[in-house]
C-alpha cells in the first residue's frame, strides 16, 4: 500500500478532510458490495470512485476541470480505492483536457484485471455533429481507456431533444 491514510486520500481527492461513506474511525475498512446489475456474477462496490472530473492539481491549488493533475496522488487513490472494495471508476471524455482523465484511468486501471472493476465513462453530445463523429470519438475513448469495451457507456449533459 502507499501508506495513505482515509484522510489523506479524500483530502488529496477531494479537499476535503474525510469523507463519511468511508468511515471516519480509525483502523482498516472495506467498502460493502454487491451483485452487478451489468454482470451478475460480478460484486460492484457501493460507493464508485467519481473523481474523474477533478484530479488534484500538481500545485495544490484549487481543482479545476481543466488543470494539468498530479498523476502520482491520483493514482495512489485509485489504488487505495481498489485495495479497500471500491470498483467502478466513472470518466467521461469531456474530463480534464484532450481526455486526459480517460487516458489516466487507462494507465493505472491496465495494471489491474479486467474483470476486477467496473468502468463508466461518456460521450459528450457537443462534441458530436454526425454518427462518424460519435463512431470516432467512442474508439479514441477504447483506446485512451486501454480497453476493448466499457462497462457502462452514458450521453453526457443531454439537455436538449437535438442532443439526443
Amino acid at each position: 500500500m502507499t501508506g495513505m491514510t482515509r484522510k489523506e486520500f479524500s483530502a488529496a481527492l477531494f479537499g476535503v478532510g474525510a469523507i463519511s461513506a468511508l468511515g471516519s474511525g480509525k483502523g482498516d475498512f472495506k467498502v460493502a458490495q454487491r451483485p452487478s446489475p451489468f454482470e451478475p456474477s460480478k460484486m460492484l462496490s457501493y460507493i464508485g470512485f467519481g473523481g474523474g472530473k477533478r484530479f488534484p492539481e500538481k500545485d495544490g491549488g484549487k481543482l479545476s476541470q481543466y488543470a494539468t493533475f498530479d498523476y502520482d496522488t491520483a493514482a495512489r487513490g485509485i489504488e487505495y480505492a481498489l485495495e479497500h472494495g471500491v470498483n467502478f471508476f466513472d470518466s467521461a471524455s469531456a474530463y480534464h483536457l484532450r481526455g486526459d482523465s480517460e487516458r489516466f484511468y487507462g494507465k493505472v486501471l491496465s495494471k489491474y484485471p479486467r474483470n476486477s472493476y467496473t468502468f463508466c465513462t461518456k460521450m459528450s453530445p457537443w462534441s458530436i455533429k454526425t454518427l462518424q463523429d460519435g463512431k470516432d470519438l467512442f474508439a479514441e475513448q477504447l483506446d485512451r481507456c486501454q480497453m476493448d469495451s466499457f462497462d457502462v457507456y452514458m450521453l453526457h449533459t443531454v439537455l436538449r431533444e437535438e442532443d439526443f
